[in-house]
């Protein structure tokens, strides 16, 4: 809960939100060489587009090489790909190509005696995303457990950080996107017409305890507390504490919901389920990411195939894309 606690603290500077994830990140998982991440553009096919950059107890020159890595022309093709395709993975199952990966360790990881690397990749539908990179001085691997785990917490970079960015850009964050506000205990104290119906209030209720019950757990199994908080409430809202000036808490439901390119015939909900297994996540890490039952996912999956006239799911994420480059090209 640390960690998640860290990622939703959104309301500061985008250095320091992620530096304070980064932070949170190294105390709970400190795979033994500090941890980077980097805040990134894949929208484009050309390049890769880099925001921040930040480490914390990473050796001297790891961070600078990260940096060159990304702007090496060698690998931008498979950087954009796999911030595209993956939440969690090593180093070796990103790059795949023997030959791209012996360059990179030549070049980059053997000089500067880089044993290798967990990434938890935070991306959404816009092509913008937040990927942390855990280093080790020696070889890493994923077990089962933690690759659920670190790709459960990659939804929430994901979902944490598209609402960063709605804030960073708003006038008055404040109040940006507010439809609701709820006392710990889970009473509507506000809602806008949006959350006022009885089943809107009941699911922000069950969510905000939740929360709370996750907060207040003394328990160490962080798989039990993450998979109990999905990232989002009914496809729409991201919870994220409020304080007033007396100290007072509030939990404060804001809209945020991906908005993806996609074809017009499909609806609201169609388009974020396809648009998500556009990147790789399964039906069950879409009804994670989105907070709907999993049951809903697949019949969501299943009308937008009929509306599209495919019978695969690798051709319905490429009818959506095909349709989602139309559109980013005009």
């Amino acid at each position: 809960m640390k960690v998640l606690g860290a990622v939703y603290d959104v309301g500061q500077p985008r250095d320091r939100w992620l530096t304070g994830v980064l932070r949170s990140v190294s105390s709970t998982l400190d795979p033994g060489a500090g941890v980077a991440g980097i805040l990134y553009d894949v929208s484009r096919d050309d390049r890769v587009e880099t925001d921040v950059m930040e480490g914390v107890n990473i050796p001297e020159g790891w961070q600078e090489m990260g940096a060159a890595m990304h702007r090496d022309p060698r690998f931008i093709s498979r950087i954009i790909a796999g911030y595209r395709s993956f939440l969690c993975t090593t180093l070796s199952e990103q790059v795949g190509d023997p030959g791209a990966l012996g360059a990179i360790r030549r070049d980059f990881y053997e000089p500067h005696a880089m044993g290798g690397q967990i990434t938890i990749n935070g991306v959404d539908c816009s092509g913008k995303g937040c990927a942390l990179y855990l280093f080790s001085r020696g070889p890493l691997t994923l077990s089962d457990r933690q690759r659920d785990l670190f790709s459960r917490l990659a939804t929430h970079v994901s979902t944490a950080y598209r609402l960063q960015r709605q804030l960073a850009g708003a006038r008055q964050p404040s109040f940006v996107g507010v439809e609701a506000v709820l006392t710990p205990g889970g009473q509507v104290d506000h809602a806008e017409v949006q959350a006022r119906s009885a089943e809107a209030r009941r699911e922000l209720k069950l969510a905000v305890l939740r929360r709370e019950r996750a907060r207040d757990s003394a328990s160490p199994d962080a798989d039990r507390v993450v998979r109990s908080l999905k990232g989002l409430v009914d496809a729409r809202w991201t919870l994220v504490d409020h304080y007033e000036s007396g100290g007072k808490r509030y939990v404060v439901a804001r809209e945020n919901a991906p908005k993806p390119l996609g074809p017009p015939r499909l609806s609201q909900r169609e388009q974020q389920v396809v648009a998500l297994a556009a990147l790789g996540r399964s039906n069950k890490l879409i009804a994670y990411e989105l907070g709907l039952a999993f049951s809903t996912v697949r019949v969501l999956m299943a009308r937008a195939s009929v509306k599209l006239g495919t019978t695969k799911r690798s051709e319905l994420i490429e009818r959506h894309n095909a349709v989602a480059r139309a559109e980013r090209s005009l």
